[in-house]
């Protein structure tokens, strides 16, 4: 094919020949022109000026050195013809030509020779043309005439303009350049270039008209001017070059910094350096120090990439640079001079080498090197520091590159050992399970061959081979010396055969022909069976990562050996349904996304003019991109499948960053095969791909197809590029639309499946069926391959009772097991309570296949089963396929599982309750029996049987113990014969019962074989049961009985037997316990009547509800009714007897309606019964009420006592009447002393007579024998009183509170005065309270006399009032003393009748005790007023205080309450 280059080739030549045949014509002519000297110096100077020009202008591409490459030959073509401008043009190249050589041009991508003949063409085919042009507008010659005139100055510049044109086609001929460019270069160089050139023909002029000198000065300055120039565009250009130098470098770093694979960084570094320096070979080699070997990972030669073997570092330029850690660049001269003594330097290729070391930090981790191969100046010392700055960037990427790579290797033998270590672990074919694990171990390692050794059964010292690979067609010995010593100490490794002396080792890799192996043991536990061996051809370094992937290896194969039959079949079967299943998957579609797609197919094609048009979809999840095109036949879409990743040209497409709206292919391209199957098939001559992006994320293609060659316009491109627009939103939104559909199609149809399924599963009760169910129904919706349900066993939470169906073709294959499991899926999903989705099983680190599963699984779902807070279970579902479950089936699966949790734990429930009723209903019927029976020995008869059925038994006993002797004698027993219970007695050790006594707990013994009572027992042979239950009767803390339970198998007893055991000892030991009661209770009961009947008061016990529970004789005697015929029957059903006499029945109704109201109000209370008309059937009593109460404290009812008090009452009217007597007697005398001791004291105060001592003494005396008998008196009054204050009529009326306590403490200050105590008043005037001021002022003066009489001399006494009185309208009033004050256990009992303080310690003032009246006088008539007298617990003084409340208002006693007291 004829290109643009060598069409400028050839025109240069053809130029340069015709310039010199030009020159040659007219040579001669032309030497006789020059005769003048000055025509010599113009001559030459010209000829200088053009080889300048020439020379700057260089390898530049521009032309703006083209006006003063051609001014020189236009001035001599002007001057003197067309010879002598072809004579410069010639000379002037040759000069150029010649300096050039000497100072290459740095830089220049052209070749020097190519510059310059270019140069002569462009100049020589101006020249040429505007000669011809010249001739053909018929010019004369020569131009200027002798006077220096021109001879047709208008064919001149015709001829020039021409020659401008030619200069322009010239340029386009040679140059590959557009017309923008040529536009571009005419505006900013031609149009100058024609001003230099009219300007210089003006120098022909001054040459023959003015003079030489003139003439040499203006080309001077025109010589100036192109030296000037070329240094602003040398400048220029070494700018831009260190611009493009440094912008290479920041690329280079950031590139070679962002990518992690060692190809990839390898290919920038050698990108990078090939673009900024000019070499021929460019290599990137590794260094291995461990192994003193250079990895040559990247070499370039001539632009073409050539393969090189790693090899040994040895003496040379590469080992120089390692050693010294420092970059050199010598030619191929300087290498032989200095390192002639070192090694060979003949082999040396390239003239000039730069080399540098690839460190990070200290460490040399490799070398970069360039070379020259002829131009040994090729490498300047700015390329050597812009290559070592290259080196530094590069090492670091490099060392991680290398790192990443290592990783990433070490992890993809650690993906095909785990990957392929399912084709050793399941595969049943047990030779190719071997022979696999052979090449994995040869692949990870890249060895050339592998074996395994297995050792001889029958030989403890021979090892053989069962299986190879690399061996073929060589002698390998089978059988080896077995070397214990070697295996048991770990891994035998051989680098390099000729370093070992074991003549056995050498004659075998002589036959096997390797250089290096490696020996690793096959362990079984802690037994070596064989080894794992793998044979390199080559002298070997074997690395710790590769020993530690064979040693994993092994293990796996030792594991292996037994299941690779069983695997290869699994696998090959599991490999095929995947196929199946995910053919099923990728198919579907909707109508509306179809109509949407064929309606635009067919308007692609019309609107672009093109064969056919099709829609690409790309799926980001299977990486395919799925074609949809019309089908005429059909009237549908086509559907097919391109895996684009095989593909670069289109996946590159994908990214929202790359370029334009349309890639076109042609089919005279070169692609790979896929692309060009594609449209080979489709009959595509040109095809074109837009990609559909939507929010920068590409979901399809738009794809053209022409048959034809065809090329698209700037109008196809807009126009597609809209619609392509419109076709994505379109087509995004039908797919949305078609999603949100399926979405609710397949929630529709999963919520009525969820709706059918809780029906069926709450309808069923039998757990079987609901476990069925759930399962059928999880592959249903799921189309999974496996479904089990574990469920937690009650008695072992580690243990799991697991249903499953495993889907194997068209059938269910179902399967049950219970296996204790800690870890595992379902340990994992029970211990955290989460669903769990595993999209690859083999990356789950607590993964473990089914057990007996016929297919290998590859993704797992787990939902957990709770039922509260609580996991019963888990539902478990597997795949064949990798990633198969979604979210989606996720949810439904854990709406199923919680649905599946409650019915199975009702089921569970059911049965559990199933299971209560029966053992609540044995010991229900126990219950009815112990109650119906009365004997002891009938009970113990149905308490052996119930225990029998109960726990399923074979024989029971019961064994009684007497504590005081501490033997055991036999009660009964029975056992089970053919379905019947008859009486037998079990064959029991005693020493078992005595220890269960003496521990007094339940003993379980499942085993009798291995109990040491039943091993030392002189009857063991006799003894028919294998287990047994010791069960110790306990009542009241005390061992009583022993009940055995026997088993004649050997019995693993459960978390219900020891449920029923506990309920069976509580039942036992109430039975037995109420049976022994019994006959105590009945004597009890006995003994408590004949107790009841003697006893004089009468009683009646109720209970809560106020119901008669028992009576004694008493009770009917006194209240003359036969209480007996009222027993359970309310107490109101006695008042409501006819027949009571008046007062009878309005006793009884007083006692039921204050019983009613509250017990406590019947306590304490008068009552009087008449039975007849006679004195003794007239009875009073005094009721008083007990609460009985249970262990608790609790009240359980009420005990009435009636105490006859009829005889007490007389016996008190006679006392009464005595007292008021004496009284009466004693008041008389009492008031006559009080008055004789008042006159005598006045008659003593009038005396003045000379006995002022003894007047002093009687008057002392006088004061004495007052006081006293005015306490005397008003104890009297008090006696007197007391009888009446019950039926006393109080007289309130409003008076000041002040008034009454002053003429209260009036009465007393006679006292206090001598005593000194001071007595403080803290009552205002205004306070008035409603009272009896007698009965109020004696209250008063009572409690201030008994402040006196136990306050100290110079003591305290305070009266106040206080309105808060604890009481609507009543106010406080407090006295309180600076005595000893009341102790705290005596404040409640000091109000009663005849009741004193009793301490020693603290006497009263005025000696003796009192009567003991005084305070009930005051708590009487207070309460009389509707107030409350106490004593304080905290005194506004240090000793007692009392308070008590009085009224403020009008108040007048009630009538009820008057005749109560009345009573």
């Amino acid at each position: 094919m004829i290109t643009q280059k060598k069409i400028a080739r050839y025109f240069n030549i053809i130029i340069a020949v015709i310039l010199i045949i030009a020159t040659m014509i007219n040579l001669s002519a032309l030497i006789d022109n020059l005769s003048s000297q000055p025509m010599v110096i113009a001559l030459i100077c010209l000829t200088i000026i053009y080889a300048m020009a020439n020379v700057a202008k260089g390898g530049h591409k521009e032309s703006s050195w083209t006006g003063f490459t051609r001014l020189p030959p236009v001035i001599a073509w002007v001057m003197w013809g067309l010879s002598a401008a072809t004579l410069i043009i010639l000379l002037g190249t040759f000069l150029a030509f010649a300096y050039k050589n000497l100072r290459p041009i740095r830089k220049s991508k052209l070749p020097v020779r190519q510059v310059l003949f270019g140069n002569l063409a462009n100049a020589g085919g101006s020249i040429l043309g505007l000669h011809l042009i010249y001739l053909v507008l018929r010019g004369t010659q020569p131009i200027l005439d002798a006077s220096g005139n021109y001879t047709g100055f208008i064919t001149v510049m015709i001829a020039l303009i021409g020659s401008s044109a030619i200069s322009i086609a010239l340029i386009v001929l040679t140059q590959p350049i557009t017309i923008e460019q040529i536009i571009r270069d005419t505006n900013k160089y031609l149009i100058p270039e024609i001003l230099v050139i009219l300007a210089g023909l003006v120098l022909p002029i001054i040459f023959v008209q003015v003079n030489v000198t003139v003439f040499i000065v203006i080309l001077a300055f025109i010589a100036m001017q192109i030296y000037r120039q070329a240094q602003v565009e040398n400048s220029e250009t070494q700018l831009k070059q260190r611009i493009t130098e440094m912008t290479t470098l920041n690329k280079l770093g950031a590139t070679i910094a962002s990518q992690l694979s060692i190809v990839s960084s390898l290919e920038s570094v050698y990108s990078e350096l090939n673009s900024l320096l000019s070499a021929t070979t460019i290599y990137i080699a590794l260094y291995d120090e461990d192994q003193n070997t250079l990895d040559y990972r990247y070499v370039v030669v001539n632009g073409k990439r050539v393969e090189r073997d790693k090899e040994i570092l040895g003496e040379g330029l590469p080992r120089y640079v390692i050693r010294e850690k420092r970059a050199i660049r010598y030619t191929r001269a300087e290498v032989r001079r200095l390192f002639k003594n070192i090694y060979d330097t003949r082999e040396l290729t390239d003239a000039q080498y730069m080399i540098a070391p690839l460190k990070v930090s200290t460490k040399v981790i490799g070398i970069l090197g360039v070379g020259h191969e002829s131009n040994p100046q090729a490498f300047s010392e700015h390329d050597f520091s812009l290559f070592q700055t290259i080196t530094s960037q590069a090492s670091l990427a490099i060392r991680n590159a290398t790192l990443y790579d290592r990783t990433v290797r070490l992890a993809d033998n650690l993906s095909i050992i785990n990957q392929s270590l399912q084709d050793v672990m399941f595969n049943l074919d047990r030779d190719d399970a071997l022979r696999t694990a052979c090449q994995i171990a040869a692949g990870v390692t890249r060895a050339n061959k592998a074996a395994i050794f297995l050792l001889e059964p029958k030989s403890d010292n021979q090892l053989r081979c069962i299986e190879s690979v690399g061996f073929d067609g060589l002698d390998f010995t089978e059988q080896v010396l077995y070397q214990p010593d070697i295996f048991h100490d770990g891994v035998q490794i051989i680098n390099d055969i000729a370093s070992s002396t074991d003549i056995d080792i050498i004659k075998q890799a002589e036959a096997g022909q390797y250089d290096a192996f490696v020996s690793i043991p096959l362990r079984s536990g802690n037994t070596i069976v064989g080894s794992l061996n793998v044979y390199h051809d080559a002298p070997h370094y074997y690395e710790p990562p590769e020993i530690n992937l064979l040693e994993m290896l092994t293990n796996q194969i030792t594991a292996a050996l037994d299941n690779a039959d069983l695997l290869q079949a699994l696998e090959l079967y599991a490999a095929e349904q995947a196929q199946l299943v995910h053919l099923s998957r990728i198919s579907g579609g909707t109508l509306e996304l179809e109509q949407l797609i064929y309606d635009v197919c067919e308007m692609l094609a019309q609107m672009m003019h093109v064969s056919r048009a099709e829609i690409g979809l790309w799926n980001p999840d299977k990486k395919i991109l799925r074609l949809e095109s019309p089908d005429d036949v059909s009237m549908g879409l086509k559907t097919s499948e391109l895996d684009i990743s095989r593909i670069p040209e289109i996946e590159a497409l994908l990214s929202p960053s790359s370029p334009g709206s349309l890639r076109i292919f042609n089919h005279t391209e070169q692609y790979p095969p896929d692309l060009r199957y594609y449209m080979e098939s489709n009959g595509d001559a040109t095809l074109g791909m837009s990609p559909m992006r939507l929010n920068s994320q590409t979901i399809g293609f738009i794809i053209l197809g022409n048959r034809q060659p065809r090329e698209f316009s700037d109008n196809d491109y807009r126009l597609l590029e809209m619609a392509n627009h419109q076709i994505t939103v379109q087509i995004h939104n039908a797919q949305v639309h078609t999603q949100t559909e399926e979405q609710l199609v397949n929630r529709l149809e999963q919520l009525a499946l969820i709706e059918d399924i809780a029906r069926q599963i709450s309808e069923a009760l039998e757990l079987d069926i609901i476990i069925q169910n759930v399962l059928e129904a999880s592959l249903q919706s799921t189309q999974a391959n496996f479904a089990s349900i574990a469920l937690i066993e009650r008695d072992a939470p580690r243990t799991f009772d697991i249903i499953w169906r495993e889907v194997v073709g068209d059938r269910l294959v179902p399967d049950r097991i219970t296996l204790e499991m800690e870890d595992g899926v379902v340990g994992e999903v029970v211990n955290s309570g989460e669903m769990l989705i595993i999209p690859e099983n083999d990356d789950f680190d607590a993964y473990f296949p089914p057990t007996d599963a016929s297919q290998t699984f590859r993704s797992t779902l787990a939902v957990p089963m709770i039922t509260g807070n609580k996991v019963i279970g888990v539902l478990n579902l597997e795949s064949v396929e990798a990633d198969f479950f979604t979210m989606e089936q996720a949810s439904f699966i854990k709406s199923l599982a919680g649905h599946a949790a409650i019915s199975i734990d009702n089921a569970n429930l059911l049965v559990e309750r199933e299971r209560q009723i029966n053992i609540l209903t044995l010991l229900r019927e126990l219950s009815l029996d112990a109650l119906s029976v009365i004997h002891p020995e009938d009970i113990v008869d149905a308490v052996l049987r119930t225990a029998l059925i109960l726990l399923e038994g074979d024989e029971t006993a019961i064994y009684r113990y007497n504590k005081q002797t501490h033997q055991l004698m036999f009660s009964g027993g029975v056992r089970s014969d053919q379905g019947q219970i008859v009486t037998a007695q079990p064959i029991i050790p005693q020493t078992i019962l005595e220890e269960a006594i003496q521990k007094m707990t339940l003993q379980f013994v499942p085993d009798i074989h291995q109990s040491q009572h039943y091993q030392d027992f002189a009857d063991y042979d006799k003894v028919s049961h294998n287990s047994i239950i010791i069960m110790p009767v306990a009542r009241r803390q005390q061992i009583h009985e022993i009940l055995c339970i026997a088993f004649n198998d050997v019995r693993k007893f459960s978390h219900n037997d020891f449920n029923i055991v506990d309920l069976l000892a509580v039942q036992v030991a109430g039975h037995l316990e109420n049976a022994s009661l019994n006959e105590e209770i009945t004597a009890n009961n006995d003994r408590m009547r004949a107790i009841l009947d003697s006893t004089r008061d009468g009683i009646i016990l109720l209970n809560n509800d106020g119901r008669i529970q028992d009576v004694n004789d008493s009770a009917i005697r006194l209240t003359g009714n036969n209480l007996n015929n009222h027993l359970f029957k309310p107490l109101t059903s006695v008042a409501q007897l006819d027949g009571h006499s008046d007062e009878s029945a309005s006793a009884w109704q007083k006692i039921v309606d204050a019983y009613q109201e509250s017990p406590d109000k019947v306590h304490n209370t008068d009552y009087a019964f008449v039975h007849g008309d006679g004195e003794d059937d007239y009875v009073q009593v005094k009721l008083l009420v007990n609460r009985v109460e249970d262990e608790t404290g609790d009240t359980i009812g009420h005990l009435l006592i009636f105490r006859d008090i009829t005889e007490e009452n007389k016996l008190q009217g006679f006392r009464d009447t005595m007292q008021s007597m004496v009284l009466h007697d004693l008041r008389g005398p009492l008031t006559a002393i009080v008055t004789s001791m008042y006159v005598a004291e006045n008659i003593l105060a009038l005396y003045n007579g000379d006995f002022e001592d003894l007047k002093q003494s009687l008057t002392k005396t006088f004061k004495v024998s007052l006081s006293s008998s005015e306490d005397m008196l008003r104890q009297v009054d008090t006696l007197r009183d007391l009888p009446m204050m019950a039926r006393m009529q109080v007289k309130p009326q409003a008076l000041p509170m002040y008034d009454i306590a002053e003429i209260a403490y009036s009465s007393l200050s006679a006292n206090f005065e001598e005593s000194e105590i001071d007595i403080e008043l803290d009552i205002e005037p205004k306070h008035l309270v409603f009272v009896d001021e007698s009965l109020i002022r004696r209250v008063v003066v009572n409690l201030l006399h008994n402040a006196y009489k136990f306050t100290p001399e110079k003591g305290k006494v305070l009266i106040r009032l206080l309105e808060d009185g604890k009481k609507e309208n009543y106010v406080c009033i407090q006295i309180a003393d600076t005595g000893p004050g009341i102790p705290e256990d005596q404040r409640d009992r000091i109000f009663g009748q005849y009741i004193q303080i009793e301490d020693n310690n603290h006497r009263p003032r005025a000696g003796g005790k009192g009567t003991g009246l005084g305070l009930n006088f005051c708590k009487l008539a207070v309460e009389a007023h509707g107030g409350q007298i106490w004593v304080e617990a905290d005194s506004p003084l240090s000793g007692g205080c009392f308070s008590f409340t009085l009224p403020i208002t009008d108040w007048r006693p009630s009538s009820s309450s008057t005749d109560d007291n009345a009573e």
